[in-house]
């Protein structure tokens, strides 16, 4: 019997989060992939990059890269499709020895004149390995997801607050919730802005450090609004709050 075992970036969430899976299994059975992502451009250096593959186990590793095009709705649930030829990844395939690591080359060959930023998840898939008629037990597979967002030349990142409000996250807990809106033409970040959250005499500042530690990367596609829920406590007495988001815009390199 095999069994998938898969890593998701959460984009709203902790960085951490995405690596859950592999802390709940032996080192002697697991992979990394470094880093989780890739900001990349259509043309010059940045139009190229690289993860590295660490095989952690003490058998060979077989992997495959499969690359699908990615969308977020406001809510941060993901809409992922077939990409098309737009990425060469050498080499699409590989058997990393145990104890040993595998670089593998990413490189935009896609639309040259983009109109605005493209997000891909880079998936690093281990393979499962058919095992003998007489063996018998389970595989633990590991699925890796790469974030990787393209932004085309000269393009720039404007991120902008629309929204501020007390909202309840799924335990019923009252949180801070902002919506931002992107209106740019490249992908922007959350974590990127520092955010200061109030109430009469009542504060919370967070520092974009701490604000990606609360919520991950915080992915905004151009044109698009986010709504993030940001997992700090509200005062009991509390019923309406106002935020201040300091964010630099951002161009491609």
């Amino acid at each position: 019997m095999r069994m998938s075992q898969q890593t998701k970036f959460d984009f709203t969430l902790s960085r951490r989060a995405g690596f859950f899976a592999v802390l709940l299994v032996s080192p002697a059975a697991a992979m990394n992939v470094q880093p989780v992502v890739l900001d990349m451009s259509v043309a010059g250096a940045s139009s190229k990059s690289s993860i590295q593959v660490i095989n952690d186990s003490t058998k060979p590793l077989p992997v495959e890269l499969v690359v699908q095009k990615l969308d977020l709705d406001e809510k941060g649930e993901r809409l992922k499709k077939p990409a098309g030829d737009e990425f060469v990844l050498f080499p699409p395939q590989a058997i990393i020895p145990a104890g040993a690591a595998q670089v593998f080359r990413v490189q935009w060959v896609g639309e040259p004149e983009l109109r605005k930023s493209q997000s891909y998840i880079l998936s690093v898939n281990q393979l499962p390995v058919k095992l003998r008629k007489e063996a018998s037990g389970m595989q633990v597979v590991f699925n890796f997801e790469v974030v990787v967002n393209v932004a085309p030349a000269g393009g720039e990142a404007l991120l902008k607050q629309i929204a501020a409000e007390i909202a309840k996250d799924d335990h019923g807990v009252r949180r801070p919730a902002i919506t931002v809106e992107n209106a740019g033409t490249m992908h922007a970040y959350l974590s990127e802005a520092s955010l200061r959250i109030e109430s009469g005499a009542w504060h919370k500042s967070l520092s974009a450090s701490e604000l990606r530690q609360l919520i991950g990367l915080g992915l905004v596609q151009p044109g698009v609004r986010r709504r993030f829920l940001v997992p700090v406590d509200v005062p009991q007495g509390v019923s309406q709050l106002s935020m201040s988001l300091d964010y630099k815009p951002k161009q491609a390199k």
